[in-house]
């Protein structure tokens, strides 16, 4: 794996845990058990489903896992501006989540984009006609003729011109 998907993995794992400092503030009336359920899913999934991603038997199949990401990455970043938008914490470092998801949302997307656009080049090139090549007919050919030799015993095919055409062993009636 390359040191940057190794640092976006770290990246997604730190996040889904600064997530849970979060969560452990939320209040336990509603909605704050739904709002920690949820974003508990979300956060995790980011994490979780790149690291699926990461290992990837096929292009087609990143392509749909990065996908998920992308989505979770942006449920948590709604989330996370629910939370903010109904003040049901005082949690210091919302801001600084808020703005984390933002990012990973961003990096995500993109990845999505780029990911798709290789896969509709690749298809397109796999899916080009494929023309067989027309035979011509015999008549385009130079006349041929077959002369032997006395001391051979294969049969030598010249063109009128003299070349060299082709060799085939002789029938010895």
């Amino acid at each position: 794996m390359s040191e940057q998907s190794e640092q976006l993995k770290a990246r997604t794992r730190r996040f889904a845990l600064d997530v849970f400092g979060l969560i452990k503030l939320l209040p336990s009336t509603e909605p704050g058990p739904t709002i920690r359920r949820q974003l508990a899913k979300s956060a995790t999934s980011v994490h979780l489903n790149y690291c699926a991603a990461c290992r990837a038997r096929s292009h087609a199949e990143f392509t749909a896992k990065i996908g998920l990401v992308a989505e979770e990455a942006d449920e948590t970043a709604e989330w996370l501006d629910i939370v903010a938008d109904a003040k049901l914490t005082t949690f210091a470092e919302l801001v600084q989540l808020r703005k984390e998801s933002r990012e990973l949302l961003a990096i995500f997307s993109a990845s999505v984009g780029t990911a798709r656009r290789r896969n509709a080049r690749a298809s397109c090139v796999s899916q080009l006609p494929s023309y067989p090549i027309p035979q011509l007919p015999d008549s385009h050919r130079l006349p041929m003729r077959r002369s032997y030799s006395s001391s051979s015993t294969s049969a030598v095919w010249r063109s009128k011109a003299g070349e060299l055409r082709a060799s085939e062993p002789r029938n010895s009636v």
